[in-house]
């Protein structure tokens, strides 16, 4: 993990002096600065706040720390849901929490006035109800699924992750279904196959033609024919979340540097207000090729060797196969090196895993 943040200050370095010798009105310093703050002193931060953990579970002698972490998180999420709910069921209450979001976040422009990022999601207490947002519940709603096989009220706790997740962010429900995937795929035995492999490819189909077709026709059919309010309100936002404008597919948001020097090692900048909120365009600005390719072998390593002490372990194998899909997937919407519950999983899971297999063999 420490090598990464070494790497990661390196590479921004050499973006940052090659901006020097030609610049680019789509650069802006700050966006060097929260580049900085995200992936070196977030990730500072996790190795911090990880050891400590890992000092509290060393006063512990229970056999199952493991579990009581992963259900701690879950906890912490469903905290996260009661907001969620009452937000949903109380205008008054959603713009209190909004106006408070507002005024102690930096984020004023997004939470002032109902934005139309916020017409039809905000639910909730948080730094940021959009994407981020989502990228922390939805993987905390998939550990909540594989922990509902050992307690059952888990599986309940996963569909309060779900509901939270499917009023405030589309990318949540993808972390989601990865997880749900893999763990009914890979079960207790924890062992990927390639039969395994294709049924989560088919899963993951099926997932698809339910967001599409199959849920959009039942939804609009409810809006269209019920007289409650509370039920047309819900089928209405649940058609806004599914409507998206695929915004990630289209061309603009898929500009490289036109500089070579810049292509191939970064700007030392992100460009999520300027050009793209794309990771892998991001990682590009930022890193440049050769960088992005360094960064993302080095995390590709970390998963790997995770994945390979604990494939006995189905909790610690699913969960960690899940992030290194996660890993890739949500970059296609956001980078993942950013300052929120979904980043800090994303890094911290794989260490906490290592030391809680490493204690178990002593």
């Amino acid at each position: 993990m420490l090598y990464l943040i070494f790497i990661n200050l390196f590479i921004i370095a050499i973006g940052a002096f090659t901006t020097l010798f030609s610049h680019d009105s789509r650069l802006k310093d700050d966006y060097m600065i929260a580049l900085v703050y995200q992936a070196v002193i977030m990730m500072s931060e996790i190795i911090i706040s990880t050891l400590y953990i890992c000092c509290v579970i060393e006063t512990d002698y229970s056999e199952d720390n493991g579990e009581k972490f992963f259900k701690s998180i879950v906890i912490a999420g469903v905290i996260e849901f009661l907001f969620v709910m009452i937000a949903y069921l109380n205008p008054s209450i959603r713009t209190l929490f909004l106006n408070l979001m507002g005024s102690n976040t930096g984020l004023s422009d997004l939470y002032s006035n109902y934005s139309e990022y916020l017409n039809y999601r905000g639910y909730g207490f948080a730094l940021e109800l959009l994407d981020t947002f989502g990228y922390g519940t939805g993987i905390i709603g998939g550990i909540a699924f594989i922990l509902g096989k050992s307690n059952k009220k888990y599986y309940f706790f996963s569909f309060c992750m779900l509901i939270a997740t499917l009023l405030n962010s589309r990318t949540g429900l993808v972390m989601m279904a990865l997880f749900i995937s893999i763990d009914l795929v890979c079960g207790k035995n924890a062992i990927l196959t390639r039969n395994k492999f294709i049924l989560i490819l088919l899963l993951m189909l099926i997932a698809i033609l339910l967001w599409f077709i199959i849920l959009p026709t039942f939804l609009n059919e409810i809006f269209i024919s019920t007289k409650d309010e509370i039920v047309k309100n819900t089928a209405r936002d649940l058609l806004q979340v599914l409507r998206f404008d695929y915004h990630t597919l289209q061309k603009e948001m898929w500009q490289f540097p036109d500089n070579s020097i810049y292509l191939m090692f970064g700007t030392g900048h992100l460009v999520t207000s300027t050009v793209s909120t794309v990771g892998f365009v991001n990682a590009i600005w930022a890193y440049g090729i050769v960088g992005t390719i360094l960064l993302y072998a080095l995390s590709s390593v970390m998963y790997i060797k995770t994945l390979r002490r604990c494939k006995y372990n189905y909790l610690y194998y699913n969960t960690v196969f899940a992030l290194f899909i996660i890993f890739f997937v949500t970059q296609l919407k956001m980078p993942v090196f950013t300052y929120s519950a979904g980043g800090y999983l994303q890094f911290s899971i794989p260490m906490i895993v290592n030391y809680f297999i490493s204690k178990e063999k002593r």
